[in-house]
């Protein structure tokens, strides 16, 4: 079954290509190519190995320097990524490759999740780009990330003035009116059709606690968790808790044949809408539980003995933090100007 990642947040990462090599030394101009080539194709320990041989012919080597951030940084080793971004920004006189490498070293920054001094070297670049969308959404989102919403909030509209992309502006006015969203990881807004035909947002079912349950008629572990399920949802039937299986995959008389032998009394959802895609699921079963907000609280994959009482627990805790969240919710509505305490 072929999978495509969903990516939870948007940080746009401007490369710049580099400069064909106009050194007269062969052998430097081969390694600097072979840099190149190698990371333009995602070999990125070639592409290391290649620049890190140019720069011992031509050192100090803006160009080898700025490869090598390039290429640790899809080896995702985000320190060494910044400290050669830090000696790229200390020694580059372009104003162009002082961006370049600034904006990677905000990236691995907050890929380290250090958001706060992410958001600080992306302001800092302001400066060089003052009408760049794609930059005031990246410091926009490390603002909010840091827990600073009102920075954040001011860098997303700054950059609604900066003609952003359609996709980009969506996600700022989402992130915009609801912070959260650029800190938690929401479910993604789909349609879901039931057994009966009936069509519903999975959205119309905020404030309740929702444990997705993508399965296949010919998993082995899909079966065996059955017992476990139906125990989940008759122990929390009287709280806000809804249970969905939806079947991946799955030739769709066999899950016809399954929902009908009574096994499975509730929601059920034949997947036509690549569902399993838009949540990255890989395996089955695999279980993803939504808080009353609709925000990931839990993913597993698999099943073994201990994922009834894991499940359980995981459930017991977002119902509490769900109810508490209603509460505070409802104590500001009431303290609003025009509500009755």
């Amino acid at each position: 079954m072929r999978r495509h990642a969903m990516p939870a947040i948007v940080l746009v990462l401007l490369l710049a290509g580099m400069a064909p090599a106009q050194n007269t030394n062969a052998a430097f101009s081969t390694a600097l190519a072979q840099g190149n080539a190698a990371l333009q194709a995602g070999q990125a320990i070639t592409a290391l190995n290649a620049f890190q041989r140019a720069q011992k012919l031509k050192s100090p080597c803006i160009r080898c320097r700025w490869g090598m951030a390039q290429a640790w940084y899809q080896l995702r080793h985000y320190g060494e990524t910044i400290h050669c971004c830090k000696w790229l920004e200390k020694h580059a006189s372009q104003p162009e490759m002082q961006f370049q490498s600034g904006n990677l070293r905000g990236v691995s920054l907050f890929g380290k999740g250090k958001y706060k001094d992410a958001a600080k070297a992306f302001e800092r670049l302001t400066a060089l780009r003052p009408r760049d969308a794609n930059l005031y959404f990246n410091l926009g989102v490390a603002w909010m990330k840091a827990d600073k919403d009102a920075r954040g909030i001011a860098a997303l509209q700054k950059m609604l003035g900066c003609s952003p992309s359609a996709k980009l502006a969506a996600l700022a006015h989402a992130y915009i009116a609801d912070p959260r969203r650029a800190r938690d990881q929401f479910a993604p807004d789909v349609t879901l059709t039931d057994a009966g035909g009936h069509t519903f947002p999975l959205a119309s079912l905020a404030g309740k606690v929702v444990l997705l349950d993508f399965w296949a008629t010919w998993c082995g572990p899909c079966h065996e968790s059955l017992p476990a399920i139906r125990g989940l949802a008759h122990d929390f039937r009287k709280k806000p808790f809804v249970v969905i299986s939806i079947a991946e995959d799955s030739p769709i008389a066999d899950w016809r044949k399954q929902i009908q032998s009574g096994e499975m009394p509730w929601t059920q959802v034949y997947d036509t809408n690549a569902l399993g895609e838009t949540f990255r699921v890989h395996a089955f079963p695999t279980f993803i539980l939504l808080d009353g907000d609709q925000i990931v609280r839990g993913r597993s994959d698999g099943w073994g003995d201990v994922m009834r009482i894991v499940l359980a627990q995981a459930i017991e805790k977002t119902l509490k933090q769900t109810r508490k969240e209603l509460k505070r919710e409802a104590k500001e509505h009431a303290a609003l100007p025009g509500q009755r305490s």
